[in-house]
């Protein structure tokens, strides 16, 4: 490696950082306000809402709501709070909706919400607060075609055996840590490979989340994305 290659590959790469906003949870049986974000618990429904089902019939698990509101990647999205739901018992991997599905609401407010019980025999999320830290996001190796095309020469310049471990390190100097973890927007960090959906604007990762009791397969992480087409889901794991 050189120090001339590696300002390159860093120059080539700043511009391209988008904000991610992490979610730290915190195991908490305490009030949340109805639009809070949040893992588990009650989620936000409206007058008119019923609790969504599956394709088999069962109530699904409500997993996570998220504010968008004042995130870079909420600035883009139609809606201000998303809620996440998963049937385990299907444990869909597809990524159109019917087993799983993403609830948007473009003007959620605290007064509007509907008081709700859990639904019986669904496998319950444990209830979770969420704290919101800023991040910065680049592509991961396995999505640097896609979003950092001219990298790969440039990685392969300043480590001609090695591109992708100078890339991530790169990658590191640039914006910080890639770690797959949980996050509304930036850049999917991929598992096994880029599977992005066609015109597809990430919403969130949800990864596995052991004070959640969440877990998708092993050591998962599910990418959730707005399409022109709608909502779609990437479930990948180890």
């Amino acid at each position: 490696m050189s120090a001339v290659e590696d300002a390159a590959l860093d120059a080539y790469l700043a511009p391209r950082v988008r904000p991610r906003t992490r979610l730290v949870l915190e195991a908490s049986g305490s009030p949340l306000a109805p639009t809070a974000s949040r893992f588990g618990g009650v989620p936000y429904l409206e007058v008119g809402e019923e609790w969504p089902e599956c394709v088999c019939d069962r109530p699904m698990s409500f997993i996570c709501q998220l504010d968008v509101r004042g995130t870079e990647v909420g600035e883009r999205l139609p809606f201000a709070l998303c809620a996440f739901y998963f049937c385990w018992e299907c444990f869909p991997q597809d990524p159109e909706p019917g087993p799983w599905t993403l609830r948007t609401y473009a003007d959620p407010r605290d007064d509007q919400a509907i008081a709700v019980d859990l639904p019986e025999g669904i496998d319950v999320t444990t209830p979770c607060a969420v704290e919101l830290e800023d991040a910065r996001s680049l592509p991961v190796w396995e999505g640097q075609a896609r979003d950092a095309p001219e990298a790969l020469e440039l990685a392969r310049a300043a480590d001609p055996e090695s591109p992708w471990t100078a890339y991530h390190a790169a990658c590191e100097r640039v914006a910080g840590p890639q770690d797959i973890e949980s996050a509304i927007g930036g850049y999917p960090h991929w598992l096994q490979g880029d599977d992005q959906p066609d015109g597809g604007v990430l919403v969130a990762t949800i990864d596995s989340e052991a004070d959640a009791r969440i877990s998708w397969g092993d050591c998962g992480a599910v990418y959730l994305f707005l399409t022109p087409d709608g909502p779609r889901m990437v479930l990948q794991s180890l």
